[in-house]
């Protein structure tokens, strides 16, 4: 019985369809117009030229820049043109996770080795830091550039998640969370830091350093034996939880205390989508849902589940709006504390 793609493999496609396909946003459409909504354009310059040597295995976007990393260890710092106008050979295994703070003046990545990389774009800069186990994921504090504390969270493959943050003594590290499988994915905006395990998505604020919600990922889609996700936080409002067979749309509410005067933080569980297609990643667009997703061309429940090609996001777009529109699974309700 086939199963769903290897998970080398999902990683190779989201970087690799991302970089060959800068979005532009097209002109809107009519209500009864189901055109995709987003044009593509192929990124030249350097980016032939380095996908001619090694495979995309990780990628990372900012305003100013993006970083491709490879399976040859390297790390490619394109222009939105494709121009590279910085190299990092750092890793001797392909990148597996890349990272920018806010202002784009940092670059932080890891291989699955018992290291992480920290480089300045704009300076020589370049720290190692090393642990006991491989780390898996790696997030730079938004104002890593601003703050003396230089702070960033890993993930390794014993599901630690870790704070380390630098002080007078040299490096500490603090264990935020673990005992929930290997770390998948990690997405840091502000103060507001999510993370997602094998049981699913935790909210951490770092002002406060009180976790805040959790939710637990959906039972009964097409592959509930691939982990793998992808997390967006929106404007320190909204966080987007892709898991291969569901996608999770939550809202982060805040109050102040009547009676303590403290901020007071809840995660709010607002929708829960099904996918019928092996989904990469979700974030939004305008009113809509974009989506990356791997197109399945038979039914789940037979015994062969075969894969076409990657389909445009826009259409994945449409599609998930529709069944949105249709209140496919809606869910209302607040997540479970932590």
């Amino acid at each position: 019985m086939s199963g769903p793609p290897k998970l080398h493999d999902e990683a190779e496609l989201d970087a690799a369809h991302a970089v060959e396909h800068h979005t532009v946003a097209a002109p809107a459409a009519g209500p009864d117009d189901l055109e995709p909504q987003l044009k593509y354009e192929r990124l030249g310059a350097d980016v032939k030229d380095i996908l001619n040597d090694a495979s995309a295995t990780a990628l990372c976007l900012s305003e100013k820049v993006l970083a491709l990393g490879t399976s040859l260890g390297n790390i490619h710092i394109l222009d939105y043109s494709g121009n590279e106008v910085k190299r990092f050979s750092l890793h001797s295994q392909a990148v597996r996770h890349i990272s920018f703070d806010d202002k784009a003046e940092y670059v932080a990545s890891c291989c699955g080795e018992d290291y992480v990389s920290v480089s300045g774009l704009y300076t020589d800069e370049t720290n190692k830091y090393t642990f006991k186990r491989p780390i898996t994921v790696v997030a730079l504090d938004p104002r890593y550039a601003s703050r003396k504390t230089h702070e960033f969270v890993t993930g390794d493959v014993r599901g630690r998640l870790k704070l380390s943050s630098q002080g007078w003594l040299g490096r500490s590290d603090t264990v935020l969370h673990q005992g929930e499988g290997p770390i998948r994915a990690v997405a840091w905006q502000g103060s507001i830091l999510a993370w997602a395990s094998d049981v699913g998505t935790r909210v951490y604020d770092t002002n406060q350093h009180q976790m805040f919600g959790s939710m637990p990922r959906p039972r009964g889609g097409r592959f509930p034996d691939c982990c793998e996700c992808r997390l967006y936080l929106h404007q320190g409002e909204q966080l987007f939880v892709a898991w291969p067979d569901c996608i999770q749309v939550a809202t982060l509410l805040s109050a102040t205390d009547a009676v303590s005067g403290q901020l007071k933080r809840r995660l709010k569980l607002a929708s829960s989508v099904p996918a019928d297609f092996f989904c990469l990643g979700a974030v939004p667009h305008g009113d809509d849902l974009a989506v990356l997703a791997y197109v399945t061309d038979q039914d789940p429940d037979q015994d062969q589940v075969g894969l076409t090609r990657p389909q445009a996001a826009g259409t994945a777009a449409a599609a998930a709006a529709v069944a949105a529109d249709d209140g496919a699974t809606a869910a209302e309700g607040e997540a479970g504390a932590a």
